[in-house]
């Protein structure tokens, strides 16, 4: 019956900048992140490489790339010097992607009877896809690994899209990094997709195609963890209650050594400016606090950090029980009661954060800026809209600097990007 067969997926994600490169090496090299809780260490060790990086990703990266370096560095000497670019400045000042991440895996239904031989022999077929039918050779890529130390085995590729091209505004053929000349369009990566099941399925697998062509595309990561079975998130909601328990704890700990309000100094930031001759005194738009009352306001960020993350977390699983409907009903019960122990955890760390608000606030009402402009730029990393309902009326002067100076920083980046791309126009480096 077609509805019980597994999935090909068959995913890809740009990577913009050598610095993001330089991360996701340093993640793959220690198997740490914040956002992928699935990853158990103590299995590292069974990962199977297919393709090894000897040294870290930026210098395999320069390996690949070190002929279009040259030929860069070539085309320098003929540019006017006040407009000439090192390769890294190049590279990763245009508007295309460095390297590229290609994810290759199944549902846990797969890979449950698989040994571990059958599970690489599935994922050499899997590189055999991306050399012949994609065109990424193997000396295009930087490392390809299967990670054994997840819910899920999945094969993650890194590689550099390099090819050599026409280029209509140098009249040659010049090497370059470019993932659109693999995979032009959406519609291309749904063809392949399609393809990557047949080829899956001319090898024996018997797999279905992983998503409709409709489907809207998520992030490698987003992908993986809708790929698992309940018991997988349940198994880490039920650890995430036990670390929100230890946090709340720690957290009313640490409100028994909030120093004594009367003992708090709050007063201005002033800097010297030089104007002509003489310097002189300038009021900036901080605030100097003691460090033991900084560290008691960053315990309340901390507390508004937790509130926030694990709303949203609670948020993602409720949407992926409404997808994976396959659950049996004593699994959701048995979520339903998880939930609301988080609930209860949210709601004492909720009251907590509120005590120490109210704590501060009554009595130096100059803190109330800093904890607007503090509770402002939290929400702005959580990406919620800073909403006048977060925020009390003494806090709303502290809210609106940040958003201020948020803005100024983005038209600032955005004047800069301008520049880049007039500057790269008259040098010919935009491809």
């Amino acid at each position: 019956m077609v509805g019980c067969l597994s999935y090909s997926i068959f995913r890809v994600k740009g990577i913009k900048t050598t610095g993001d490169l330089r991360g996701i090496g340093k993640h793959n090299d220690e198997r740490v992140s914040h956002t992928n809780q699935d990853i158990d260490r103590t299995r590292s060790g069974e990962n199977i490489e297919l393709v090894k990086c000897d040294g870290s990703y930026l210098k395999k990266f320069s390996e690949i790339t070190s002929e279009m370096k040259a030929e860069h560095e070539e085309r320098m000497k003929t540019i006017r010097s006040d407009r000439r670019k090192t390769f890294d400045q190049a590279i990763n000042s245009a508007k295309n992607d460095v390297a590229a991440e290609f994810l290759f895996t199944s549902d846990d239904v797969f890979f449950c009877d698989k040994s571990r031989e059958e599970i690489e022999a599935w994922a050499n077929k899997s590189l055999e896809f991306l050399e012949k039918d994609i065109g990424i050779t193997k000396d295009k890529i930087i490392h390809a690994v299967i990670h054994m130390d997840e819910a899920t085995p999945h094969l993650h590729v890194v590689a550099v899209p390099l090819t050599r091209d026409y280029d209509g505004r140098r009249k040659a053929e010049v090497l370059q990094i470019s993932r659109n000349k693999f995979i032009p369009t959406k519609e291309d990566l749904a063809r392949l997709q399609d393809v990557y099941n047949e080829r899956m399925n001319e090898r024996g697998y018997n797999l279905q195609r992983g998503t409709t062509k409709d489907i809207k595309h998520v992030t490698v990561s987003e992908f993986k963890e809708q790929t698992q079975y309940h018991e997988h998130k349940l198994e880490r909601l039920q650890a995430q209650a036990i670390e929100v328990k230890n946090l709340a704890e720690k957290l009313m700990k640490d409100m028994e050594v909030v120093p004594r309000i009367d003992s708090i100094r709050v007063r201005p930031e002033v800097v010297l400016e030089r104007q002509g001759l003489k310097k002189v005194e300038k009021v900036t738009e901080r605030v100097i606090l003691e460090p033991r009352d900084y560290e008691a306001i960053k315990t309340l960020a901390r507390a508004s950090d937790v509130l926030k993350t694990q709303n949203k977390q609670l948020k993602t699983d409720n949407d992926l029980l409404k997808v994976q409907k396959q659950t049996l009903q004593t699994e959701i019960e048995q979520l339903k009661k998880e939930n609301k122990e988080l609930k209860k955890e949210n709601d004492l760390l909720r009251r907590t954060a509120e005590k120490v608000k109210e704590f501060y606030k009554e009595k130096v009402p100059e803190l109330a800026f800093a904890f607007g402009y503090l509770k402002a730029r939290i929400l702005d990393a959580l990406k919620e809209k800073p909403l006048t309902k977060y925020f009390d009326k003494d806090e709303l002067e502290g809210a609106q600097r940040f958003l201020a100076s948020k803005q100024n920083q983005i038209e600032k980046e955005k004047l800069e990007k301008q520049q880049t791309r007039r500057r790269d126009r008259d040098s010919g480096l935009e491809r």
